[in-house]
């Protein structure tokens, strides 16, 4: 359970980054570029379906939305959407978007929808992964060179140390009308609602505002991820033999089935 909403995550926060970068950037007519440009990269990269329906931005209230975004599964699962998102909002101070802390004072996020199915051992998110990452060759390594070794001290580094990053701080942060498919089961998880995100600390990077983000969500989800444990042998192919045992009158098999199900709902 916990793989899906990792995945999610990263991608809602990669939503949130990019309304961020509109509003940051400023020009009008940036959101039209951006919207074309995603529709006709990322298809290639991810080898899957790939929608954004609508990406505004308004910078003279600090207003940048996205709407209708979809992306498609892989070829072959059994589930034609890994994710969708109905609407994403973004308001942002824009006063203080050049200051090294931004302000956001709502982030709004609805009717999410993520499915999590595996084919042939493989989930669908990390086959969506692999195609981005694409095939690993021996040409495709690069050996450290001097110009680019982490002993200069001028060297660029990638985890996040060396040139000072931009962080947020979020006053209300809320996703709502969520949806997580398990394998052939839907499961309505509750709305969740984030504020004062980065307040006390003075801001939260993007990687700080994921786990953060994670944190809350499995905390809500506890007690789904307790009934979807219990009803993993129904998904991955106990399904069958369940069924027998419902034409067969086994009444301990309806009652299982029905301490599943409430286990979902505590």
């Amino acid at each position: 359970m916990k793989k899906i909403v990792v995945a999610a995550v990263k991608a809602l926060l990669g939503l949130i980054l990019l309304l961020v970068v509109l509003l940051l950037a400023h020009p009008l007519w940036l959101a039209s570029a951006v919207k074309f440009a995603a529709n006709s990269v990322v298809p290639g990269l991810t080898k899957t379906r790939f929608e954004l329906g609508r990406l505004s931005l308004n910078a003279y209230d600090g207003r940048a939305a996205a709407g209708d975004l979809l992306l498609g599964n892989p070829e072959g699962y059994s589930e034609s959407i890994a994710l969708k998102v109905g609407a994403a909002e973004v308001v942002g101070d824009v006063a203080g978007a050049m200051s090294d802390v931004i302000r956001l004072k709502e982030v709004v996020i609805r009717d999410v929808f993520v499915s999590y199915v595996s084919k042939d051992g493989v989930n669908n998110f990390d086959q969506i992964s692999k195609n981005v990452s694409g095939p690993e060759t021996e040409s495709e390594t690069v050996e450290p060179s001097a110009e680019n070794s982490p002993a200069r001290p001028d060297a660029k580094r990638v985890d996040g140390e060396g040139e000072k990053s931009k962080k947020v701080i979020i006053d209300r942060l809320s996703i709502s009308g969520i949806t997580v498919k398990f394998g052939p089961l839907p499961v309505p998880v509750p709305p969740i609602t984030l504020t004062g995100v980065g307040e006390k600390s003075g801001g939260v990077t993007l990687m700080e505002l994921g786990d953060q983000l994670l944190n809350a969500v499995m905390g809500t989800v506890g007690s789904v991820q307790d009934g979807l444990g219990a009803l993993v042998p129904l998904v991955e192919g106990g399904a069958d033999d369940f069924k027998k045992r419902i034409r067969k009158g086994d009444l301990k098999a309806v009652k299982d089935a029905a301490d599943m199900l409430k286990s979902l709902f505590k």
